[in-house]
């Protein structure tokens, strides 16, 4: 709920995310930006301010496509987990 507040009104085109355990989840998000490279830095310097840890895989096309499907490993069994397709 943090994240999406500090996203406010920034558009999310992507969002995949996993548990790393029962109080952690690791979350791949791709995000609208304006204002190119000013906007990008922005971004990247509020949410380090807000304590997130960022890393910025804009220009690997060959990260993006392989991180996607395996944010955060193998899942660890959550007990009545559902999964949802939106």
């Amino acid at each position: 709920l943090r994240f999406c507040k500090r996203l406010g009104r920034r558009s999310i085109t992507e969002f995949n995310y996993r548990y790393a355990d029962t109080s952690d989840a690791h979350i791949f998000v791709g995000v609208k930006l304006n204002n190119g490279h000013e906007g990008k830095e922005r971004f990247l310097k509020e949410f380090a301010q807000a304590g997130y840890s960022i890393l910025d895989i804009s220009d690997n096309e060959m990260a993006k496509l392989h991180l996607r499907y395996m944010v955060g490993g193998r899942s660890q069994p959550q007990g009545n987990g559902r999964a949802l397709r939106i």
